[in-house]
């Protein structure tokens, strides 16, 4: 294989907007591992601890968190990002001819249309792919922020139909939910989601809208506050009733790529006493028109 450097941008450099005290990055990926390593040893070889001056973490298989935060010994005098494209070109020997595929052993006859799943199409619901998060800016562990969890729920409920924030759902049963511990007031939950698994809307139909449905709660004394954004608009802020809670509305977007539909949560603990609890999420999902 022949790799050839096509451009190389610099996209942020911290001459250009002063002194920082720590960095966080995610790094999307197929190759989760190698980023890894990679910056493993960069950190090292910068004289970097891992556990002290920096984290590394892998929630899932498609990306790569990346945390540093300046010490009393080390701080973070400069920070340079740059995007480089690179054309990889197959070699001499490497064929990529149709006759190298047995299509019999594919399972599929060769006169079926193939269903190209990493296309999004209108009209229909949507579970996240990518979920990651923070408490009191510490990142969140793999084991707790699995997006599998948020796709199923209590099918014996029947959800009402139309708007809500906080509709509460007596007796919902939860499945397989998300849940964290807050254990401290006037602190911040902050959690994300977005898509990695699909490449392009459908070429005929741009969605203008989307539906987020939500079924979530929060055991404590405080109902605390939580923030919205959707697509980088926030979408304004909201608390939860008593019990599991439906959450059902839909804002316009202007998205062009499936990368660019994330959703925020930021869920804000009152800064009085007895404001700890634990937030949880059953279940997550958009719908697009």
């Amino acid at each position: 294989m022949r790799l050839t450097g096509i451009s190389n941008n610099v996209t942020y450099n911290s001459n250009d907007t002063g002194d920082i005290a720590s960095f966080y990055g995610t790094v999307i990926t197929e190759y989760p591992d190698a980023w890894i390593s990679y910056l493993n040893e960069t950190a090292k070889n910068a004289g970097l601890e891992y556990g002290t001056d920096y984290d590394l973490d892998k929630p899932s298989s498609n990306f790569v968190y990346f945390n540093f935060t300046s010490t009393n010994n080390k701080t973070l005098q400069s920070l340079s990002i740059s995007e480089s494209v690179i054309q990889a070109d197959l070699g001499t020997g490497l064929s990529s001819s149709s006759e190298d595929v047995n299509w019999s052993e594919s399972g599929e006859d060769e006169n079926t249309e193939h269903e190209d799943k990493s296309i999004m199409e209108l009209g229909e619901w949507y579970y996240f792919d990518m979920f990651s998060g923070t408490y009191e800016e510490t990142l969140m562990s793999v084991s707790s922020i699995d997006p599998n969890m948020l796709t199923d729920r209590d099918e014996d409920y029947s959800l009402p139909v139309g708007s809500f924030k906080n509709y509460e759902l007596s007796p919902y049963s939860e499945v397989n939910d998300f849940n964290y511990s807050m254990n401290n007031n006037g602190k911040t939950l902050n959690l994300n989601f977005g898509y990695n698994n699909f490449s392009s809307f459908n070429s005929t139909s741009i969605p203008t809208k989307a539906t987020i449905c939500m079924i979530y709660s929060f055991s404590g004394s405080k109902e605390p506050n939580i923030v919205m954004t959707l697509t980088g608009t926030e979408r304004g802020t909201f608390k939860p009733n008593s019990g599991w809670c439906l959450y059902n509305q839909t804002f316009s977007i202007s998205s062009k790529d499936p990368e660019e539909i994330t959703l925020n949560l930021k869920v804000i603990t009152d800064s009085g006493s007895n404001a700890a609890g634990t937030f949880r999420i059953d279940y997550l999902a958009v719908y697009l028109s």
